[in-house]
């Protein structure tokens, strides 16, 4: 198998994480295809510097974190995230009671109010099952920083949760 085979099998089989876990964050398909593009493409550049023993998701969520953040900062600018919900396909509400699935909504709604870092720290949390160590990795934040910010991220949500009824 040569390079460009290997680099096709990564892709395919993580730009849906990749392309879900920013969308999250950034919240609209022109930036979120953008975004996905550029970490794919950040990887190719300095592949030769990934080490095996790692887990190549948490590398590429590393990657891109740091694509969101040089997006934020470029852009400067609150985003709106009004159409999220019906876009994004890993949210797909499953069938159940129409109260669950309400909650799941309001929920997810909830999530869309917060702060970018809060819905990061949420997603790779409990969307993506992440542990607080995978989470420190990809965020590059030590384990009591990344505690804290889970802490206070659930804490908002609650409140976000609260304040929306």
């Amino acid at each position: 198998m040569n390079e460009a085979d290997d680099f096709e099998g990564i892709y395919r089989g993580y730009v849906r994480q990749i392309y879900s876990f920013i969308y999250r964050i950034v919240g609209n398909r022109s930036d979120t295809e953008d975004l996905t593009s550029e970490v794919f493409f950040r990887f190719y550049k300095k592949r030769k510097h990934y080490e095996e023993r790692g887990k190549m998701l948490s590398y590429l969520f590393r990657i891109a974190h740091n694509a969101a953040i040089d997006h934020f900062r470029r852009k400067k600018e609150t985003i709106s995230y009004d159409d999220r919900i019906a876009v994004d396909e890993d949210f797909d509400i499953p069938d159940t009671p129409e109260e669950t699935a309400a909650e799941r909504l309001e929920m997810l709604s909830a999530i869309e109010r917060m702060k970018p870092v809060e819905r990061e720290i949420l997603t790779l949390y409990y969307l993506e099952e992440m542990s607080v160590k995978q989470i420190c990795r990809i965020i590059g934040k030590n384990e009591s920083a990344v505690k804290t910010a889970l802490y206070r991220a659930r804490h908002s949500l609650q409140k976000e949760v609260s304040y929306g009824k």
